[in-house]
């Protein structure tokens, strides 16, 4: 019923931009319906480029396989430092006030949660038909 709904929507609309993320935490036989679906609805839009979609996760196997036609994109730890730190010290900030915690606490969660980003990579295979 959802993928029928799905791809009535999407044949209705003049475009559409489809963002999964953690794609990688689904089950394997989950993960592959999943792209294998929206592997057919991109491949199968007459109007190039109209329908995209974006996957974010880690880096499978499996994944690059099931959307080998797809563009990927990696992001490792280092690319994504500075961000995760910036999004890190907004969130400590008000948890540290909400909480009524000492300047220390919030020292000590900002490196907890960005030491444990290191390493994380990325791969975001992004999906068009747009032809070039």
């Amino acid at each position: 019923m959802c993928k029928k709904l799905l791809e009535i929507c999407f044949s209705t609309i003049p475009g559409a931009y489809v963002i999964i993320d953690g794609i990688d935490e689904c089950d394997l036989s989950e993960r592959k319906a999943i792209l294998h679906f929206f592997t057919i609805l991109v491949e199968g839009d007459t109007a190039h480029g109209r329908l995209k979609a974006l996957f974010v996760s880690r880096d499978e196997l499996d994944i690059r396989t099931l959307v080998k036609g797809a563009s990927i994109v990696q992001l490792n730890g280092v690319q994504s430092r500075g961000d995760i730190e910036t999004y890190t010290v907004h969130w400590v900030d008000r948890i540290v006030e909400k909480f009524g915690l000492p300047d220390d606490a919030r020292t000590y969660i900002k490196s907890a949660v960005c030491d444990r980003s290191e390493g994380i990579t990325l791969s975001l295979p992004i999906y068009s038909n747009v032809m070039c």
